[in-house]
């Protein structure tokens, strides 16, 4: 820009970067995706929370790193020694910032056109194609289930959709999708990913059954959708709460320790606040560091100990336990904890 070089798209190396080149085109007077559409690379959480919402390619932090430790054992044990070239699949997650719009899905044979019932011996392959493009749909918006485990849950849901169609009972696609929303909501994941779904069985479901469209049908499908809806907004809502209440606990937590460290005279003192109040907010393990002044600069120096193997109680870890206890209310002090 600065050039005064015209371009339409951006392609980033990570998130971050497509994140910061957002604002500042979003700065200059640009709109994303109208003027410039944006792709990122990592799909990190923050990736969903931008406006418009990051389109970005997935790689799994945890293979590539799972990778990498199975390679470094290998050469320590020796049975390894020539380097090797792993590849970790990736995948692209479409959002708004390339022009898609939201839940938006590659065109299908049947949704190019009119909807037309499936030869039996069709129906099959249709339905693992099904499965799989909704299990896509899904992973575009979730950050923790895995693809094989996204692929068995869309599975499962389309077939009990199927066959609560079949024997005009909702009680089968109800129980599975409550029991994908349990799933979803003990991971923490994003429950609404789900109503993309929704809308993709409205739309692919009596050509995927092989059935004529008829009024009973259709009338059956919008009631049993309709509730489905509710069921994900109610988890949504349950979600959001948890969350609001799992925040207000942690700042209830989070304040005696506050207190206790600003009323500290000594280190420890500090070690022992620490000690009694981080086990409330769930931290194990900490390492603590004193900054230390050298000539000029009051913060020259800060080791910080690596924090001790886990023990009934959290442990402390002083970066130099052997210095004379002194008073520390001339000093600066932090800790960094591991969850």
């Amino acid at each position: 820009m600065i050039h005064g070089v015209s371009f339409t798209a951006l392609l980033a190396s990570n998130d971050e970067s497509a994140v910061g080149a957002m604002r500042s085109l979003q700065e200059a007077g640009l709109w994303i995706p109208q003027d410039v559409a944006i792709v990122g690379f990592d799909d990190r959480p923050e990736a969903v929370v931008q406006s418009p919402a990051l389109t970005s390619v997935h790689c799994s932090a945890f293979e590539s790193g799972y990778q990498a430790l199975g390679l470094l054992l290998e050469h320590i044990t020796g049975s390894r020694q020539d380097a090797e070239i792993v590849k970790v699949a990736t995948r692209l997650v479409l959002r708004q910032s390339c022009g898609c719009l939201p839940g938006y899905m590659l065109p299908t044979s049947s949704s190019a056109g009119n909807q037309q019932p499936l030869p039996q011996s069709d129906q099959a392959a249709a339905g693992q194609r099904f499965v799989q493009m909704l299990a896509e749909m899904v992973m575009a918006e979730t950050q923790s289930l895995s693809p094989q485990e996204t692929l068995a849950l869309c599975e499962r849901l389309l077939e009990a959709f199927t066959t609560s169609l079949q024997y005009g009972d909702a009680a089968a696609f109800h129980l599975a999708l409550e029991e994908i929303l349990w799933r979803v909501e003990a991971l923490g994941d994003n429950a609404h990913a789900w109503q993309n779904v929704l809308s993709m069985l409205r739309t692919e479901a009596l050509t995927l059954l092989g059935a004529e469209p008829g009024a009973a049908s259709g009338r059956q499908i919008e009631d049993m959708l309709h509730q489905a809806r509710i069921a994900i907004s109610a988890s949504v809502q349950r979600q959001h709460m948890r969350y609001l209440v799992h925040q207000s606990q942690q700042a209830d937590r989070a304040g005696p320790l506050t207190i206790r460290l600003l009323t500290a005279l000594d280190e420890p003192q500090v070690f022992e606040a620490l000690t009694e109040h981080l086990p409330r907010l769930g931290i194990r393990h900490v390492g603590i560091a004193f900054f230390e002044a050298e000539g000029d600069d009051p913060v020259a120096g800060a080791p910080c100990a690596p924090s001790p193997p886990p023990t009934a109680r959290p442990s402390v870890s002083p970066a130099a336990p052997s210095r004379p206890t002194t008073s520390i209310l001339n000093r600066s002090a932090w800790y960094c904890c591991r969850w």
